[in-house]
This record gives structure tokens, C-alpha cells and sequence, in this order.
């Protein structure tokens, strides 16, 4: 394989820009999340992080930053998604046949 052959697989540059930017999204997206609840979950009083789940930050006044929060880390995961499937024939990625057990 040459160098030539290397470049010519690894896709256009639009290609390339979408799984870079999928993979940004996979690393930003969950880091943004864990830091947002952790925040939130510090300046709220009367939540205990123990004895409750991430999901009752969206209650309240300021539960909206919560529900921003999940649909934030819910478009990066999409964006992931986006990223590993460019390239793919049909967007879809290539199943493995299964090795039979005798």
C-alpha cells in the first residue's frame, strides 16, 4: 500500500472534517455533562448526589440548565454517530460474519 492509497482511503476532506468533529463531540460532549450536573448539583442545597439520580437536577427553577445539559450531550452523541458512519457504503457500518462453534 502506498502513501497514495492511504490518502485516498481515508476520504475527502468533508469526510475527514465529520469524523474529526464526530470525534471531538464524543470526547467534549459526556466531559460537558459530568461538569455541568457536578456544578449544578454543588449550588443546589437540597440535592444529594448520593441519594439521587442526575435526572432531578431538571426540576425546579433552574432545571432547564439540566434539560439543556441532556439534549447538549444527546446532539454530541449524534455527532459520534455521524462521524464513524461517514465513509460507510449506505452510512451503515460492514457486518462480520460470526464464526460458527462445531
Amino acid at each position: 500500500m502506498t502513501d497514495g492509497d492511504l490518502e485516498s482511503s481515508a476520504g475527502t476532506d468533508g469526510e475527514r472534517l465529520v469524523r474529526r468533529l464526530g470525534a471531538w463531540a464524543a470526547i467534549v460532549g459526556p466531559t460537558v455533562f459530568v461538569v455541568t450536573f457536578t456544578v449544578e448539583g454543588w449550588l443546589r442545597p437540597d440535592y444529594n448526589a448520593a441519594a439521587m439520580f442526575v435526572s432531578a437536577l431538571s426540576l425546579g427553577s433552574s432545571g432547564w440548565i439540566q434539560v439543556l445539559n441532556f439534549v447538549v450531550v444527546g446532539l454530541s452523541f449524534l455527532a459520534f454517530a455521524r462521524g464513524v458512519s461517514v465513509g460507510r457504503p449506505s452510512g451503515l457500518m460492514e457486518a462480520r460474519p460470526r464464526a460458527r462453534a462445531t
